[in-house]
């Protein structure tokens, strides 16, 4: 959802089923476990986070509506991606590429504080439950644009974070 273009979800990819989508046969539906209701939940929260949100959508066929944040730190398998931008607040989306959650620190260079709009190691939806924003008041105190390891934040998957303005 944080990349530019149209969108698309492989079928059986909202249920979490373990096997590729075959055309000559049938999707897994009896598999509704925790894990398919936690996928679920987790789809359906992302596809709501869209919709609300303007830098997701409205400038995905313009240039300068997708930038790197950083993509170098290979040996920590993150990455960070600003979408959107002009008129609405962009979108700070980081990837955590490994089953390592790596920690954030209270000593992100100060910027424009940012809220987690979305995790997707929350608990709801079968994640660790880790958060590895810094909190201060239920809001994440993590600067923008000037992220930078070890100060990111990266959960296990995806992060979603906002201006604390919108």
């Amino acid at each position: 959802m944080a990349e530019p273009g149209k969108k698309l979800l492989f079928m059986g990819g909202e249920l979490a089923q373990g096997r590729e989508w075959n055309h000559n046969s049938a999707l897994d539906w009896n598999c509704w476990d925790s894990v398919a209701l936690g996928m679920l939940r987790y789809v359906e929260d992302l596809l709501h986070l869209y919709k609300a949100t303007p830098a997701l959508w409205k400038r995905d066929f313009e240039q300068g509506g997708f930038e790197w944040v950083d993509f170098r730190d290979v040996e920590s398998g993150w990455s960070a991606s600003s979408v959107g931008g002009g008129d609405d607040p962009p979108l700070l989306a980081v990837f955590n590429m490994t089953p390592i959650v790596r920690e954030a620190t209270e000593s992100a260079p100060q910027g424009e504080p940012l809220a987690e709009a979305l995790n997707s190691d929350d608990g709801r939806y079968g994640g660790s439950g880790v958060s590895t924003v810094p909190r201060s008041g239920g809001r994440a105190s993590l600067a923008w644009p000037a992220l930078q390891p070890p100060a990111h934040p990266a959960p296990l998957g995806a992060l979603y974070l906002v201006s604390e303005e919108t």
